[in-house]
């Protein structure tokens, strides 16, 4: 084609487009300003429409029209206080439009003003009392008003004529899951799912509940399956990673939670997980660029300002950071002569080695407190093994008339106790026609930890045990109304069973009215420790720092005297002394 013809074709083009543009002129000529502003809506162009709304309620400041388009619009544009604005004054001309006060209660409650989310919702109910979506709303709303009854109230009546509405079973799981009525609310999630096998939440609901339920393991297993539907759902993936978590098992956290980091690189909370997997590791030069991360997204970071205090904490030296340890959690710190300059002398030392260490503990070290020492390298491999290895023995036992009794027995309170005797426990179906013997012979301690898991597990609805530091602050152990119930539990014990031991012992006898302690006169350790932990060199403090009691009874120096008294360490002997035999 020569340039001649090139140019004839583009003059062809040109009128055409002249043409058109005075036929679509003329035509808009014939189209309202209300049929554009609904056309540039449905497309999407929200902006616009504020904008074109604002020109029109200039003339005419109540209209309807422009007031409804341009609510509808800031609220999808996220303006939220701006769109309650606007409804308040559709509000003001009587709007009769549900959806007005569904948006302005939706507004509302993004915003946290959850009463005013309820009030919206329910003008919205009243307007159309047959929506379900009206009624799901109000759900979420009682929910975060912590109405978990209403709640399930309000999920009941949208049942009766939406009875197969799956989110609806999801919001009576998440009251009951609150209420800790884990049993009804699994089933409300379960129900959910038999309705919609493709809704994550009721999975992720069910992940909840074994979590809270301190089914760390179980839900680590069931998070796994879960993952294999919903490859990408981060609610599983951050209970699979908070069990790890609550595990002790810094290594797997950490790789999960870095997994949700890519995720969501703008989430302060999983950067500062992120960075108590490396503070706990003892990896601070992470720790501090996570916690950093964490600060520089939201300033306001609890979790975040307190690890940076303890990373700050860490950069120290080493007989500085030992020397404040000491000095804020030793119990007996009072009674102490001249504790102050030993402490502030030793302070100064920089790096020190285990014999500096031991010495000044020696030194500082109350003359009655048999229960502050040092663990030095071999004995920390040892008790690193201890805690590795320590699993509960355990065996199902039938008496001549064919009766079940549960034994466990274990020699220390390690982490992982805590979650096996759970394990143990729930797999007991018929418990109540059981009787349960704990054997904690021997047992010295360990964490206070597990030891409030088993009260958790066995007690009622209850305050377990109270702990009581220098400065007479409480921190309070409580028991939830989930709790498994025994037929009678006998607890063994003799003269090495201390600490932890006592506290299950003493918790168990003091709220149940079917506990027999068996055995001899128990050490009588009242009080408990706090753990200066160091894993790159190897060595352990366990200082003396808090007293607990158990119904205002502190059991230091003065033991727990059986019911049931044995002359001997005999397994046989305690057994016979019960009634019962080892098979």
């Amino acid at each position: 084609m020569n340039a001649k013809h090139i140019n004839f074709f583009l003059l062809i083009i040109l009128i055409i487009a002249v043409i058109a543009y005075f036929f679509v002129a003329h035509n808009n000529q014939n189209v309202t300003a209300e049929e554009l502003i609904s056309l540039d809506y449905e497309n999407g162009y929200y902006k616009k429409v504020v904008t074109e709304c604002d020109k029109e309620l200039k003339n005419n400041p109540d209209n309807y029209f422009f007031l409804l388009y341009k609510g509808h619009s800031l609220y999808e544009l996220g303006e939220y206080q701006e769109a309650i604005e606007v409804y308040e004054k559709l509000e003001s001309l009587d709007s009769a439009d549900p959806i007005v006060y569904e948006n302005m209660s939706s507004s509302y409650h993004l915003l946290d003003q959850k009463n005013e989310a309820l009030r919206c919702i329910d003008k919205a109910l009243s307007l159309d009392p047959n929506s379900s979506d009206f009624y799901i709303g109000k759900g979420y709303i009682l929910d975060s008003l912590e109405e978990y009854e209403q709640a399930i109230e309000t999920m009941d009546q949208l049942l009766l004529i939406d009875p197969d509405n799956y989110e609806a079973y999801y919001i009576k799981g998440l009251a009951y899951t609150k209420i800790e009525e884990y049993d009804i609310a699994n089933a409300m999630f379960n129900k959910g799912i038999s309705l919609n096998p493709d809704y994550a939440e009721l999975y992720v609901g069910k992940a909840w509940i074994k979590f809270e339920e301190y089914n760390y393991s179980d839900c680590i297993e069931y998070c796994n399956k879960m993952l294999e539907k919903f490859p990408r759902n981060a609610d599983l993936i951050w209970y699979k990673a908070d069990s790890y978590f609550a595990k002790q098992d810094f290594p797997n956290a950490l790789t999960l939670y870095d997994d949700l980091l890519k995720m969501y690189p703008r989430n302060d909370l999983v950067s500062t997980f992120l960075a108590w997997q490396y503070y706990y590791l003892q990896d601070y030069e992470n720790a501090l660029v996570y916690t950093e991360k964490a600060l520089n997204l939201n300033a306001d970071n609890i979790e975040a300002l307190e690890l940076k205090k303890l990373l700050d904490e860490a950069q120290k030296p080493e007989s500085e950071r030992i020397a404040n340890f000491v000095r804020e959690n030793y119990l007996y710190k009072d009674k102490v002569s001249g504790f102050d300059s030993i402490v502030n002398e030793f302070s100064v030392k920089g790096d020190v080695d285990i014999d500096e260490i031991n010495d000044f503990l020696n030194s500082i070290r109350y003359e009655e407190d048999y229960f502050t020492f040092l663990i030095d390298e071999q004995d920390y491999e040892l008790m690193e093994l201890e805690d590795m290895n320590s699993h509960i023995n355990y065996d199902i036992l039938f008496d001549e008339n064919g009766r079940k009794t549960i034994y466990i027995s274990f020699d220390v309170f390690t982490f992982g106790i805590a979650n096996e005797f759970r394990e143990i426990i729930n797999d007991i179906s018929d418990s109540e026609n059981c009787d349960l013997i704990i054997d904690l012979r021997d047992n010295g301690g360990g964490l206070a930890y597990t030891t409030n898991v088993i009260l958790d597990i066995l007690l009622p609805e209850c305050v377990t045990s109270y702990i009581i530091y220098r400065d007479g602050s409480i921190d309070v152990n409580n028991s939830d109304k989930n709790h498994v119930e025994f037929n009678h539990i006998y607890v063994f014990v003799n003269s090495n069973s201390a600490s932890s031991s006592e506290l299950l012992s003493l918790g168990l006898k003091k709220h149940l009215d079917n506990v027999t302690i068996v055995g001899i006169p128990t050490v009588g350790k009242g009080v408990g420790q706090s753990v200066f932990d160091e894993k790159k060199e190897k060595y352990m403090i366990l200082l003396v720092n808090h007293y607990w009691n158990v119904k205002e009874i502190n059991i230091q120096g003065m033991n727990i005297d059986p019911d049931i008294y044995v002359e001997t360490d005999s397994i046989d002997v305690y057994f016979s002394s019960i009634g019962k035999q080892l098979y």
